[in-house]
């Protein structure tokens, strides 16, 4: 039996903000590309509502996920 550790979650963004949101967390794939542990991310708009983000991922651990925030400009990215 293989245990990954996976994430799905929506996003909202504000009235309008909807691409500048999704861009920052296209970024933040582009970073998870280099992510020891990242097996996908995927981010994605809601379909009918432009405001809406959703983020797919599937990690090798817990540990590997948590790891991804040490990598230079992921915390940035949150903030």
């Amino acid at each position: 039996m293989m245990n990954k550790y996976g994430l799905f979650g929506r996003l909202q963004a504000q009235a309008g903000k909807g691409n500048e949101l999704g861009e920052i967390l296209l970024r933040a794939a582009s970073l998870m590309e280099r992510a020891e542990g990242c097996i996908l991310y995927v981010v994605n708009k809601g379909a009918g509502n432009p405001e809406s983000i959703w983020v797919m991922e599937v990690w090798e651990s817990k540990e590997a996920h948590d790891d991804s925030f040490n990598i230079p400009g992921v915390r940035e990215l949150i903030q």
